[in-house]
C-alpha cells in the first residue's frame, strides 16, 4: 500500500510540474494561438521574436530526435502531431476544470451560512401575563457576511404530532439586514394570548397537542448566490408554564426538532 501511494505520489507531481511549465510556457510567449511549425525553423522563429512558447519547443525537438533516429517516417512525425495537440487540449482542459473546482470549493468553505434554532416560548413584558411568542436564533455561522437576509416566521396548534404541511407566504417576507460571521439575530413570531392557549388546551385530558413554528430566511451568500433556510420544530403544549410573576412560558429545551419543514442550501 505504501509503494502504491509513493509511486501516485510522484506521477501526480510529475503531471503537476508538467501543466505548470506548459501553463507558464503559454503565458509567457509572445505569440498566443496555434504555433506547430518544423523543428528546422525555430531558429528563424528566435531570431524574428515571434517564437513558439518554450516548453513547447521543447517538446518538439525533443520528439523530433527521437523520431529522428527512428528514421523520421513523415506518418510518425504527422500522428505525433496530432497527438501533441490533443495532449495539449487536454492538459488546458484539466487546468481549467482544476481552477472552477477550487473556486467552487472556496465559495463552499467561505460563504455565509445560516443556522436556525429554537430558544423558547417568552412573555411579553408589556403585558407577560396575558401575551407571548415563539422565538428564534438566527445565527450566521459561515466565515462571510450573510446580506439582504429576510425572513418570515409562523406558528400553528395542532393535534397531530406529524404534521407535514407549512405554507409560507413569502410576499410577507420583510427585513433587508447584514448578519456578520459569527453575529446573532433574534426573531420572534405573532403573539399569541392566554386565552387562545386555555381554549386550545380544553378537553385535553392526557393527549398531545402542539405548537408548531417554522421560518424562512432568505440570503446572500457573500458570493452574489441568494440561499435559503427553512426551520421547523413544535411545542408540547404540557410544557406551558404559567406563573402569576413571569407570565406564560416553554423553555428553549422543550423544542424538538420536526420531522417535515426543514431545508437549506
Amino acid at each position: 500500500m505504501l509503494a502504491w501511494s509513493q509511486t501516485r505520489f510522484f506521477i501526480t507531481l510529475a503531471v503537476a510540474v508538467l501543466l505548470v511549465m506548459e501553463a507558464v510556457s503559454w503565458i509567457t510567449a509572445p505569440i498566443p494561438g496555434g504555433c506547430i511549425v518544423n523543428p528546422e525553423n525555430y531558429g528563424t522563429y528566435y531570431a524574428e521574436g515571434n517564437h513558439c512558447p518554450t516548453f513547447h519547443v521543447f517538446l518538439f525537438v525533443l520528439v523530433a530526435r527521437i523520431v529522428e533516429s527512428l528514421g523520421e517516417p513523415n506518418w510518425v512525425i504527422a500522428d505525433f502531431t496530432v497527438v501533441l495537440a490533443f495532449s495539449t487540449i487536454g492538459l488546458w482542459v484539466v487546468t481549467w476544470r482544476a481552477s472552477d473546482r477550487q473556486v467552487r470549493e472556496t465559495e463552499i468553505l467561505q460563504r455565509a451560512y445560516i443556522s436556525i434554532e429554537a430558544i423558547g416560548f417568552e412573555p411579553f413584558r408589556s403585558d407577560p401575563k396575558n401575551f407571548g411568542d415563539a422565538r428564534i436564533q438566527v445565527t450566521n455561522v459561515g466565515k462571510l457576511p450573510a446580506r439582504k437576509v429576510s425572513w418570515i416566521a409562523s406558528r400553528k396548534f395542532s393535534r397531530k404530532a406529524d404534521l407535514e404541511w407549512f405554507p409560507v407566504n413569502e410576499s410577507r417576507m420583510e427585513g433587508n439586514s447584514v448578519i456578520p460571521p459569527g453575529a446573532e439575530m433574534k426573531k420572534g413570531t405573532l403573539r399569541i394570548s392566554a386565552q387562545r392557549f386555555d381554549r386550545f388546551k380544553q378537553g385535553m385530558g392526557t393527549r398531545d397537542r402542539f405548537l408548531y413554528v417554522w421560518c424562512l430566511i432568505r440570503y446572500e451568500d457573500g458570493f452574489g448566490q441568494m440561499r435559503f433556510t427553512r426551520f421547523c420544530h413544535r411545542y408540547n403544549i404540557a410544557a406551558l408554564e404559567t406563573d402569576p410573576s413571569w407570565g406564560l412560558r416553554i423553555w428553549s429545551t422543550e423544542a424538538r426538532h420536526h420531522e417535515h419543514g426543514n431545508d437549506a442550501d
